[in-house]
């Protein structure tokens, strides 16, 4: 089995952000998982899509995802969606994409993926 590399941080709004997700779209928690994993899938528009909660309050929450993160969210299966605040979880569950921060935002240069390899 694989070992677990990183404890998983929630976080504060987290809770918050999750419950009114959860309130207008189906939503499976992953946070707990930790080494990168975006903090959950919310079922929107007829397909999966990941989310990452962020604080913007707090420094960490401000950098967006960490080299973790990014390194894992630059595989096929992405974008991951950043949710800062209740605002954006009403646009991400309205489908509203466009008016996300998201990562990838678009295709990463050579020297990007470089940097979080």
């Amino acid at each position: 089995t694989m070992a677990r590399n990183r404890k998983a941080r929630k976080d504060n709004n987290h809770d918050e952000i999750v419950s009114a997700l959860s309130a207008m779209v189906p939503v499976r928690e992953l946070h707990a998982a930790g080494d990168g994993i975006p903090d959950g899938l919310a079922y929107i528009k007829g397909g999966w899509q990941l989310f990452d909660v962020k604080n913007p309050k707090t420094a960490y929450g401000k950098r967006g995802l960490n080299d973790r993160q990014k390194k894992w969210a630059s595989q096929p299966g992405g974008p991951v969606y950043l949710i800062y605040n209740l605002e954006h979880a009403q646009d991400f569950a309205a489908g509203r994409f466009d008016d996300l921060p998201r990562f990838p935002a678009n295709k990463l240069s050579a020297e990007e993926l470089l940097a979080i390899a």
